[in-house]
């Protein structure tokens, strides 16, 4: 299991872990994002397993692009920001 794994693991092997355990990474890896921020430190802003800035653009990018394609009648349009993650 690399660092990132085992980091993410808060029950011994072979424990389900679930819904509470799945908020406690998002909480903990949000902290000790916004402890790197406020000390200085580098941290990664754009692939987090948190909801983030990318995330927000994306989702906006989504009802602008769907509204001008029912503008245009229904036509197909790109749905991908060139912000988004991934």
């Amino acid at each position: 299991m690399n660092a990132s794994g085992a980091a993410a693991c808060h029950l011994p092997s072979g424990h389900p872990e679930a819904y509470f355990e799945a908020f406690a990474n998002v909480y903990r890896f949000a902290y000790d994002n916004m402890v790197a921020r406020a000390t200085g430190e580098s941290f990664e802003k754009r692939n987090t397993i948190y909801p983030n800035i990318y995330d927000g653009v994306e989702g906006m990018f989504f009802i602008q692009q769907s509204v001008a394609s029912s503008v245009e009648g229904g036509a197909w349009l790109n749905m991908k920001h060139s912000a988004a993650r991934r």
